[in-house]
């Protein structure tokens, strides 16, 4: 305890991390009263070892340490308050009201953490702070929380102008996922400013969004179109796959492009045929996505047209077209795949090659 006091930093960190370690709840004391210390690595090794002793004593000044002005010795006093439990939440309730900011912060920070409904009112509160940290904490502590009273301001605020600030109200939503949330983030698509935040959310909240992502696949936006084309991919099930067959013809390219890539993520036989006639789809891109699709399904219908796709015009196709070759193993390919062997393009020759070798025959000789 004496060195505590002592005039060399060093001992007194030295002293601070000792009586952590020793577990001896009368040294709380002395600790408290050694958080006043000039020196800030000081200070940090005493909140550490309050935080092991875990004492309700410590409360008020853990508080107040909130504001040092050593950033670490901050973030660990919000660290032993979350360490405390319940009896800290009314005092990190008041301090969401305190004229610093970084007290607002790291109090709805350690609120999350908490798991006290008592929090919910206030952090909602906090969502409207003026200081951008703040709203983005209390945004992810509500999510934390989980509680249903906070989807709605959630939702209030949705349009914020910060940047960080949406995407943990996002974030927050999508761990509140129920169906008034699903219909706010399929709204949300066709705010070109929201857009991908709403997609990759609907994604997080998983098979409640497939429904309403499949009719989105109608809507009149083609933002709104392709976003749900990407999310049914993302989600893998397969209520979307007639859905995303009919997307194929969609007028917009992209579209029709973003649901031939969702078709090879769900890996539907269903979709061979389709895609087999998007090969002859006017849109480059389009085609790409389709012969790469019909690799990833596997299916040997797709091995003639996939043998013509490596005369396209349009190098990128042939180069997916021959990699899709590969995968599906089959011996007819191989000739094609030689002759692709003398294609004037690098990337085409390497991607027959390497099919080649997939199915079992050496580009330099005649036979297996």
């Amino acid at each position: 305890l004496a060195k505590l006091k002592h005039k060399d930093p060093f001992n007194r960190i030295y002293a601070a991390g000792a009586l952590g370690n020793l577990g001896d709840l009368q040294a709380v004391p002395s600790l408290i009263a050694a958080m006043e210390d000039k020196h800030g690595d000081v200070r940090l090794y005493v909140v550490e070892a309050l935080s092991k002793l875990n004492d309700p004593r410590a409360l008020p000044h853990l508080i107040a340490a909130l504001k040092d002005e050593h950033m670490p010795v901050r973030y660990h006093a919000g660290e032993a308050l979350v360490k405390l439990g319940a009896v800290s939440v009314p005092s990190l309730i008041a301090a969401l009201q305190d004229e610093n900011e970084d007290v607002r912060m790291l109090a709805a920070l350690a609120l999350g953490e908490l798991d006290d409904k008592r929090a919910v009112e206030p952090l909602i509160a906090a969502l409207r702070d003026e200081d951008e940290d703040v709203r983005t904490s209390a945004a992810r502590a509500l999510g934390e929380l989980g509680d249903r009273r906070a989807v709605k301001p959630l939702i209030a605020v949705l349009r914020d102008e910060n940047e960080d600030v949406r995407r943990s109200l996002f974030s927050a939503l999508g761990k509140l996922g129920d169906k008034q949330v699903v219909e706010t983030l399929i709204a949300a698509l066709r705010d070109e400013s929201m857009r991908g935040h709403a997609a990759v959310t609907l994604v997080n909240i998983g098979a409640l969004s497939v429904s309403p992502l499949i009719v989105a696949l109608q809507d009149e936006n083609e933002g709104v179109r392709l976003s749900a084309s990407r999310a049914l991919g993302e989600l893998g099930d397969r209520r979307a796959v007639e859905p995303l067959i009919a997307a194929l013809q969609d007028e917009n390219e992209d579209v029709r492009m973003l649901a031939a890539l969702a078709l090879g993520e769900l890996d539907d036989k269903r979709a061979v045929e389709p895609l087999i006639a998007a090969l002859r789809d006017e849109d480059e891109d389009v085609r790409i996505f389709a012969a790469r699709a019909l690799g990833e399904l596997g299916d040997r219908r797709a091995v003639e047209p996939l043998i013509a796709a490596l005369r396209d015009e349009h190098k990128s196709v042939c180069y997916f077209a021959a990699e899709g070759l590969g995968k599906l193993g089959d011996p007819r390919a191989v000739l094609p795949l030689r002759a692709a062997l003398e294609d004037d393009t690098e990337d085409v020759r390497i991607a027959a090659h390497e099919a080649l070798r997939l199915l079992g025959y050496d580009p330099g000789i005649s036979g297996p």
